[in-house]
């Protein structure tokens, strides 16, 4: 059976059609007046450097927005949309947000020869999404879907006569623990080897790139998957993600360390291959759209295999603190966190993902 792969091209692209693919040629239609643009930090909930256009941006589980309420953390600027009518003759003085669970209205506004839409939008979806949190100046929209990916992947936005979808995206790794597929961002999964789905609609396939590093920009190391992951469609799944390849593999590039905390060849390799692709630990995805370079998605995890081993962070730099008249050495930016015990993997993420701790090492 040929496998299928979707390719979109531009005018005077040159592509090159495998004989054994059943190739789907995409031409975007021409750029709608309906602009969508976001933030650009994926982490902080401060001051941003400003915004960026985008066709595509990632839903919050809604038991995370709880924890931002009651907390009273924010959203991230990255995932908090902005809607602009690049229209000056536009009669309507609204913007309609179409899913499956309805359709939601949005004032306009008047700005220079344009409309802006009067709020930001954050998608939710999950247990319990009912629009529920309060942000000033923020509309929550719910788009769960009951199936595997647990979210509506497309949006539909109209205003008068225009139209345009929105692409909603995000990684996701089944959970061994229940088989559910979760989003990568601060989560805690038990595998090396990862059963996952990468959910990418209105971008190409063959415009993006899937980078893979440690997680940590002190060190040398990312690895280039984006011919191991070979995504080919609006969703594509892969069971069971190799543990390895041959360092000299065509399949990947990049830089990584040979020595050091967290080396990422193996001593004693497996038949696979020497380089380790997701590691022990805190891992990075960054998804990036190749023909502009923009960071679509960013998301921190942890990767571990038995509870009764420990996984500890790397630490760069420490402090002194003096308690009872003793001096303790401290790791610099890090938090220990304690959860009650037997809590679930996921409610962990969740609860790191609302106070954006980065997973990086964990004892059960």
């Amino acid at each position: 059976m040929k496998q299928e792969r979707e390719i979109w091209v531009r005018t005077g692209d040159h592509i090159r059609l495998d004989n054994h693919t059943m190739n789907t040629v995409v031409i975007p239609v021409p750029e709608s007046p309906v602009r969508f643009s976001r933030g650009t930090s994926f982490f902080s909930e401060g001051p941003d450097e400003g915004s960026r256009e985008t066709r595509v941006i990632s839903a919050i589980d809604q038991k995370v927005v709880n924890y931002f309420s009651s907390h009273a953390t924010l959203p991230e600027p990255a995932n908090l949309l902005e809607v602009r009518i690049e229209d000056p003759a536009l009669q309507e003085s609204k913007l309609e947000v179409e899913t499956e669970n309805g359709t939601t209205e949005i004032a306009l506004i008047k700005e220079g020869d344009a409309w802006k839409a009067e709020k930001k939008i954050l998608f939710v979806y999950g247990s319990g999404s009912s629009g529920g949190g309060d942000f000033d100046g923020i509309v929550i929209i719910d788009i769960t879907k009951a199936d595997e990916i647990g979210f509506q992947q497309k949006v539909k936005f109209t205003a008068g006569n225009h139209e345009r979808e929105l692409g909603i995206i995000d990684f996701l790794i089944r959970d061994p623990a229940d088989n559910k597929y979760r989003t990568v961002r601060y989560g805690v999964f038990k595998t090396r080897t990862p059963t996952f789905k990468l959910v990418c609609p209105r971008v190409g396939p063959n415009n993006i790139e899937v980078i893979l590093d440690d997680g940590d920009d002190a060190t040398a190391d990312t690895v280039d998957i984006t011919r191991v992951v070979d995504h080919a469609q609006q969703v594509t799944e892969y069971s069971d993600f190799p543990i390895a390849v041959k360092d000299t593999s065509r399949r990947v590039k990049g830089t990584w360390e040979e020595k050091g905390e967290r080396p990422r060849l193996f001593h004693e390799p497996p038949p696979e291959g020497e380089l380790a692709l997701f590691i022990y630990g805190e891992n990075r995805i960054i998804i990036r759209d190749k023909t502009d370079h923009t960071v679509l998605f960013r998301g921190h995890f942890l990767l571990y295999l038995d509870d009764r081993e420990t996984i500890s962070g790397r630490v760069h730099e420490e402090d002194i603190v003096v308690i009872d008249e003793a001096e303790h050495p401290i790791a610099r930016d890090h938090v220990l966190v304690d959860f009650v015990e037997n809590c679930a993997d996921h409610d962990i993420a969740r609860y790191f993902y609302a106070l954006r701790l980065r997973p990086r090492g964990i004892t059960k």
